[in-house]
């Protein structure tokens, strides 16, 4: 499970919503030398992020810290079909284009390949439909930190029970 720390700002139902900060990145990104996070927290302010999450510990309140996690298998899954879905519709596209109708020109298959892209997205965007309605994918409390609990050091590690 992929952690991180926020404090809760308001409660719906089941759910909480809980801001978080942006990622900063590290000292290679601040530098210009890593993969980028330390830009995009530039450009976008490192302004709060707002998630909603399962309240799956039960006793949560506005202003609470809390720790959320997200399964491994929501964010592998959710990076697979939005990288991989759409760029094997543009290679399918064209490679179809090519092998079943003769395709040569590279306009046609640049065509054809857009077709495929297109394809792809449509079905990413109702795949995404489906997995914001699924309760494996979402985003749950795992832990209330109080002061007198051990809290997590850094994102991404399990809480210390």
């Amino acid at each position: 499970m992929i952690l991180e720390r926020g404090r809760v700002i308001r409660l719906a139902g089941p759910h909480a919503w809980v801001a978080r900060a942006g990622a900063a990145g590290c000292e290679r990104c601040a530098a210009g030398e890593g993969c980028g996070g330390g830009l995009f927290a530039r450009l976008t302010g490192r302004r709060l992020y707002e998630v909603r999450a399962l309240d799956a510990v039960g006793n949560v309140a506005a202003g609470d810290e809390v720790v959320i996690g997200l399964p491994e298998r929501a964010l592998l899954a959710g990076a697979f079909a939005v990288y991989a879905v759409p760029l094997a519709g543009l290679l399918l596209g064209a490679a179809l284009a090519g092998a079943l109708f003769g395709v040569a020109s590279d306009a046609g298959l640049l065509l054809a390949g857009g077709a495929g892209f297109l394809a792809g997205i449509v079905w990413l965007r109702r795949y995404a439909r489906r997995a914001a309605a699924d309760p494996r994918f979402e985003p749950r409390i795992v832990e209330r930190i109080t002061a007198g609990s051990r809290a997590v050091e850094a994102a991404g590690r399990r809480p210390d029970r």
